[in-house]
């Protein structure tokens, strides 16, 4: 196949001291070039330095695989015994011209890195110029630098050029290697890189590939979008100030409530207690008229006691002088008698009833005593029987333990039932029973006595039993031990040799990793410890120290071109709401004067400026000296009202008014100002024709003008001025304010200035933000290389185990031997045991097994409680006994007593009889005149009662009045002092109430329909605020205060929020920049206003932004990359059309609206598809909401990235579409879509699925042939065809071949020696790890015959 020698095609590519090369040159075969060689021989490596690196001059790009990182510093001092290194790669394209000649263009980059710094430098070159044969990029001291590199490609045709950064370099590539702009040529680099990772043949397969390929699609352009998203960015910082004025707003307006909430409670309980106050000042009257009145009765009753009381005490005089009287007559001496002696039979008939009544109850003790002795007899029996049969139990029971005892005593079965009456019977009875009962208790102790020795027998061998028993548990346990120590024993050994094996596995793995980890790229130098444990200890400090000063260098960088850019971007937000306000201004004004002005709003008339205009004829160099006049005097911004007179006196401000005497019109400022028509709504013409009539006009030197006295004010066209004594001269450049034309072009300068202070900005911000980026890429590549430090715990936990086994092993060993000794010990101990067992049971007749003894301890413990029942007998028997001698001698002695008794009552009641008789014979004689008697001293001495008893009522009546009367008049003088108290309580409670009106904001935050500006002063309004004010919500300070908390430590801590205590109560403040300090309740609305406003300013701007970017530059922007990715999908078919398989199938692509987009997508595609002018207005409206709320759907799902980055997703258009690959087979014709369970060959379908991912390419490559009909044309596979049948590699590569595809390749089995490939450039990589250095040998393929060239190091 005849080469294209017209198109440029990669010649020649070098490696000049980067990385393991010293120097390498690679000539390639007619653009075609084989990288090859075994797994980490540096084959992908090679590539990443040279393509697309060399024409794009993207360091961040360098990796081809996410496995391995690349990092310039890596390629400059990996293995690098220096200290600094420079070096240089390079890439040739050539063409060959018609007249013979050849066009060549190299492309180069030079790097530079210091182990001191840390840091690598880089710079780009083109030049017509070839490495090693008219430009050397080496001299005697080593690699050219920088300036030294710029010096060797100067000339006069400037041709070659030397860049510093890489976005110059690569648009210089572009343009003049691919005849690109730069968008386009990032679209073509990005399929580059694209294709050259290894995973994009990796796993190749249909749906895949329609996923991949929209990577091959032209994206929207980054600066375009980048410019956008600052500026939204921007407008969102703004935006984000008024959201966090809108939290402020909002956190007032809360606390606010809470505010109100705490004045409604303030003004409740201030006119509560004022109200209380008034209703007690009223109770305290009402009481001491109430006591006053109680004490005017009082004083009257205790007068009509007093008179009673005499009363009764004459009446009571009068009774006891007639009693006296009658008590010294006859009769009341024998009254005497008579009462005596009815007084003495009294006495002894009462006690003649009272004697027999006590010889009646000793009849009644005597026989019950006689039972009780009885009963107690027949007990006493019943005793002595149970104790004989007790004893003869118990005699059983010791035969049958096997107790040597002699027999019972029967002396308890011979007694007698004793007669009580009888006391000899009764005495040889009481000593019987007491004999019988020492008796049975001797014997019964004796028993006792062989019965223990029995037990002690038992108990001896019961013992010598357990000791026989334990010496064979013993003995058990020591055996099982045995066993299990030389179980663990063996199991200790076996974990103790896989302890240390697994130790020494672990050690060769952490020497292993810590190499790879220092040779890894970004490595920092590290000197490691020893291999022990205090080596390790200190690793980590180690690495840390080493790494510190990168890590501390980068950190710093990071933070200072962060904070430049955070700084930026204020003061960007700054002027760009300062150009916002300039656009938003109806005219330029005059700077406010620095005096105080009053507010000219809603002021009648205009100012000076704003009335007049320049006639057309005066030139503009008189213009701006007049209006420099005029400003510097004053006049320019003065104020005209509509009729020409003065204003308020006690306004602050400068007014204009026309001067009686007039000035000649072509003297006067009417000869080169007129009234601005457009203002005569404002100020009549007339009123300004008079007032510029009134100031003189002059061509210079108005300080001299003076031919008129009278003329208070000239103007000169010098700029000079007087007004009255003042003289000066102002200058300036242009008319500002004069004029509409003028004030337009002095808006348009301020935007002009401010637009480059903007672009100045933004250029800061933009390099202080690659600053930053690239900082914290190099401080992020240090932390992962340091977070990728093999961990040494593995090997310091395999220590740890092994020394633990070790110990547990020697412990184990320990213990078995210890068991052994243990076991025999036990075995004797047991044999000793039983042989003791067997003597002792013989020697007291006792078996040996467990269950004999049981039975003979159980008959022993049944001959005891027989006998512990025998003494229990022998105690009831003399309990019996005791009771019997108690009872026996208590009926005694009651028969006695019954037997006096009788005697002596019989003698009172005849004693009694014979008194009782005389006594009647003595009342026969004396009767009559005593009954007399009695009857007249008992009148008089009821009447004497009656007037003790009325003296004793009227006299407490009367000290309860009197202590009545006391207690009202100290009650009536309470309440004096209470009213006196109440009074001046309810004045100062009044004051209160009235004293809340001097709280700044809190009765208007109550909100009880009260001006805070007149306080109440009556009854009445301060129950009407009392009202309105409990009606609402209450809060205590506390609450207050707590919402304080929260206010001080949000949002709205900008405005200073504090409480103020005045009177008692919180004023709540904040900070207003124009007010000062005002109450919160008047600053949150003041806020909210602003936020309102400041919010509308922000929505017109953004709606003007979105129109203006989104609808406009990116809309267009879309429209045009959508119709280039039809042209492209177009072309790739093109291409496809030319080339089928061996087979001959062929494939194509479709590129079509997938069916699960949103809806916005979907009509923004729609609307997209139409020229931005041919849009209706609703149309254009639709388009901008659909696109807003797809860039709105981006910041929800990722609220914490950059505009541009939600722009570039919500606007990716490719997401919108999907590839469907389909394929025709020759004997079908008809297209089928191509996917996994197609009736194909793996191989066909991995050929089917390449064939895309180079048409694309090729496409690409066609769609210059336009503007750069000799650009190269190219791809890069790394890794390439993987998982491909060897017998397919032909077919691709010969399919590169027909699409005019040079290539790049890199694989570890492929050769590329095909038919197919007329001509093929390998190199094979042969390196030694354990040495530096890289040699590559080359072979060439010419189509037929592989020839071996030899090695190149």
């Amino acid at each position: 196949m005849a080469i294209d020698g017209s198109r440029f095609r990669m010649r020649r590519a070098g490696v000049l001291n980067v990385w393991q090369y010293d120097e390498q040159v690679f000539d390639f075969a007619d653009g075609r070039l084989l990288l090859r060689g075994a797994n980490g021989a540096g084959k992908s490596k090679t590539m990443e330095m040279l393509l697309p690196f060399v024409i794009d001059g993207d360091k961040s790009r360098l990796t081809s695989s996410g496995r391995h990182h690349t990092s310039l510093l890596w390629l400059l001092l990996d293995g690098y015994d220096g200290s600094a290194r420079t070096g240089y790669v390079w890439v040739e394209f050539g063409r060959d011209n018609a007249d013979g000649t050849t066009d060549v263009i190299t492309c180069g980059v030079g790097l530079r890195a210091t182990e001191k710094a840390r840091a690598a430098t880089s710079w780009f070159f083109t030049t017509p110029r070839r490495v090693g044969h008219d430009l050397a990029l080496e001299n005697a001291a080593g690699p050219l630098s920088q300036p030294a590199l710029a010096a060797a490609l100067e000339d006069e045709s400037g041709a070659s050029r030397v860049f510093d950064n890489p976005r110059h370099y690569r648009e210089h590539v572009g343009a003049l290697l691919f005849g690109l702009p730069l968008d386009q040529y990032e679209s073509l680099l990005r399929l580059l890189y694209w294709l050259r990772q290894p995973q994009v043949g990796e796993d190749i397969d249909p749906r895949r590939l329609a996923e991949q390929l929209v990577n091959a699609l032209p994206t929207l352009d980054g600066d375009t979008l980048s410019a956008a998203g600052t500026t939204f960015d921007e407008l969102e910082a703004f935006g984000e100030d008024i959201d966090r004025r809108e939290r402020a707003a909002a956190a007032l307006a809360t606390f606010v409530e809470t505010y109100a909430a705490y004045a409604r409670s303030v003004v409740t309980d201030r006119t509560r207690v004022a109200l209380e106050a008034a209703k007690a000042v009223g109770a305290a009257r009402r009481r001491l008229r109430r006591s006053e009145g109680s004490l005017t009765e009082v004083t009257e009753g205790l007068s009509a006691a007093a008179m009673a009381i005499d009363a009764a005490e004459q009446a009571q005089r009068e009774a006891a002088s007639r009693i006296a009287a009658l008590e010294q007559s006859p009769e009341a001496q024998a009254r005497t008698d008579l009462a005596q002696s009815a007084e003495l039979v009294q006495t002894l008939e009462k006690a003649a009833s009272d004697l027999r009544a006590v010889a009646e109850k000793a009849h009644v003790r005597a026989q019950a005593s006689a039972r009780e002795a009885s009963a107690a007899s027949d007990r006493l029996m019943d005793r002595a029987g149970e104790l004989h049969d007790a004893t003869e139990r118990a005699e059983a029971a010791l035969a049958a333990c096997g107790a040597e005892a002699a027999p019972g005593p029967t002396a308890a079965q011979v007694l007698r039932r004793p007669d009580w009456r009888d006391a000899d019977a009764a005495s040889a009875v009481e000593s019987a029973v007491a004999h019988a009962g020492q008796t049975h208790a001797e014997w019964a102790e004796t028993g006792a006595r062989a019965a223990g020795q029995v037990g002690a027998a038992i108990t001896v061998v019961e013992e010598a039993r357990g000791t026989h028993v334990r010496a064979q548990e013993t003995t058990r346990r020591a055996e099982a031990g045995v066993d299990r120590a030389e179980a663990a024993e063996t199991a200790a050994l076996a974990d103790l040799e896989t302890a240390r094996t697994r130790t020494q596995t672990r050690e060769r793995e952490l020497t292993d990793a810590l190499q790879t980890w220092q040779a890894a790229p970004g490595a920092v130098s590290v000197v490691l410890p020893t291999l022990d444990a205090d080596g390790l200890a200190h690793l980590e400090s180690i690495v840390a120290e080493a790494a510190a000063p990168d890590q501390e260098r980068l950190a710093t960088q990071v933070a200072e071109a962060s904070a430049r850019h955070t700084q930026i971007v204020a003061a960007l937000a700054r002027l760009t709401s300062e150009r916002a306000a300039i656009e938003a201004e109806r005219d330029p004004a005059p700077a406010v004067p620095a005096w105080l002005r009053d507010d000219r709003r809603n002021l009648p008339g205009a100012p000076l400026w704003l009335l007049v205009d320049f006639r057309s004829e005066v030139e503009a160099q008189v213009r701006a000296a007049v209006e420099a006049a005029l400003e510097g005097s004053g006049l320019l911004d003065a104020w005209v009202t509509p009729d020409g007179t003065l204003l308020d006196p006690a306004r602050h401000d400068v007014v204009l008014t026309a001067n009686p005497v007039p000035v000649a019109a072509d003297a006067s400022l009417l000869a080169i100002l007129g009234a601005d028509p457009s203002a005569h709504e404002a100020v009549p013409a007339r009123v300004v024709t008079d007032l510029l009539g009134s100031i003189a006009f002059a061509s210079a030197g108005a300080g001299q003008h003076g031919a008129r006295d009278e003329v208070a004010a000239v103007v000169a066209a010098d700029g000079s001025w007087r007004l009255g004594p003042a003289r000066g001269r102002t200058a300036k450049p242009v008319a500002q304010y004069v004029g509409a034309s003028a004030r337009a072009q002095e808006r348009a300068r301020r935007l002009a200035e401010l637009d480059e202070r903007i672009r100045q900005e933004e250029q800061a911000r933009d390099t202080a933000k690659q600053a930053a980026a690239e900082a914290q890429q190099a401080l992020t590549a240090l932390m992962a290389w340091l977070r990728a430090r093999p961990r040494h715990d593995a090997v310091l936990t395999a220590w740890a185990t092994e020394a633990a086994r070790t110990a547990v092993a020697e412990r184990a060993s320990a213990e078995a031997m210890g068991a052994r000794d243990l076991a025999r010990d036990a075995r004797s101990q047991e044999a000793a045991a039983l042989s003791d067992l067997t003597a002792t049971a013989a020697r007291h007749g006792l078996p040996i097994t467990h269950e004999g003894l049981a039975a003979r301890r159980e008959l022993v413990a049944r001959a005891g409680k027989d006998l512990d029942r025998v003494g229990s007998a022998r105690r009831a028997l003399d309990t019996a006994l005791d009771l019997w001698r108690g009872v026996v001698a208590r009926a005694t002695d009651d028969a006695a007593e019954a037997d006096l008794g009788g005697t002596r009552a019989r003698i009172a009641r005849s004693e009694a009889a014979s008194r009782r008789a005389a006594h009647n014979e003595l009342v026969a004689a004396r009767g009559k005149s005593v009954e007399d008697l009695e009857r007249r001293l008992a009148e008089q001495r009821t009447l004497r009662q009656e007037a003790v008893e009325a003296q004793r009522r009227h006299r407490g009546e009367h000290d309860h009045l009197l202590g009545r009367q006391g207690q009202l008049r100290q009650e009536a003088d309470g309440h004096r002092a209470a009213l006196a108290e109440a009074e001046p309580a309810r004045d100062a409670a009044y004051d209160a109430v009235r004293a809340l009106h001097a709280v700044p904001g809190l009765i208007s935050a109550a909100d009880v329909g009260a001006d805070p500006a007149r306080p109440p002063t009556e009854r009445d309004e301060i129950t009407s605020l009392h009202e309105r004010a409990a009606a609402g919500t209450q809060a205590g300070a506390n609450a207050v205060l707590a919402a304080l908390t929260g206010l001080q430590t949000g949002p709205a801590s900008i405005v200073e929020p504090r409480l103020a205590e005045l009177d008692g109560t919180f004023a709540a403040l904040g900070r207003d920049e124009s007010a000062g300090d005002i109450a919160l309740t008047e600053l949150a609305n003041r806020l909210a206003a602003q936020v309102a406003a400041d919010r509308e300013l922000l929505t017109d701007r953004e709606r003007h932004l979105f129109e203006t970017h989104v609808l406009g530059q990116l809309g267009d922007t879309l429209r045009g990359v959508r119709r280039q990715a039809d042209e492209l999908v177009a072309a790739m078919n093109v291409q496809l059309g030319r080339v089928s398989t061996s087979q001959g199938i062929r494939v194509r692509l479709r590129w079509r609206l997938r069916d699960d987009i949103p809806s916005d997508a979907r009509r923004a595609v729609q609307l997209l598809g139409e020229a931005s002018g041919a849009l209706l207005p609703g149309e254009r409206t639709e388009l901008r909401d659909a696109l807003h709320r797809l860039i709105d759907t981006s910041r929800v799902e990722a609220p914490e990235e950059s505009y541009t980055e939600h722009l570039t997703r919500a606007l990716d258009y490719r997401q919108w579409f999907a590839f469907t690959v389909q394929y025709q087979r020759p004997e079908s014709g008809d297209w089928r879509d191509l996917h996994r369970k197609s009736p194909l060959s793996q191989g066909e379908q991995k050929v089917l699925c390449y064939l895309p991912l180079f048409a694309a390419a090729a496409a690409h490559f066609t769609s210059l042939a336009g503007a750069a009909p000799h650009a190269p044309r190219f791809v890069l596979l790394d890794d390439a065809f993987p998982k491909v049948d060897a017998r397919t590699h032909p077919l691709l590569f010969g399919l590169l071949v027909d699409l005019d595809l040079d290539f790049v390749v890199t694989s570890e089995r492929l050769w590329g020696t095909h038919a197919t490939v007329p001509s093929l450039a390998i190199y094979e990589a042969l390196r030694n790890p354990a040495e530096r250095g890289i040699a590559q040998y080359e072979h060439r393929w010419d189509g037929r015959q592989l020839t071996a060239v030899g090695a190149r190091a």
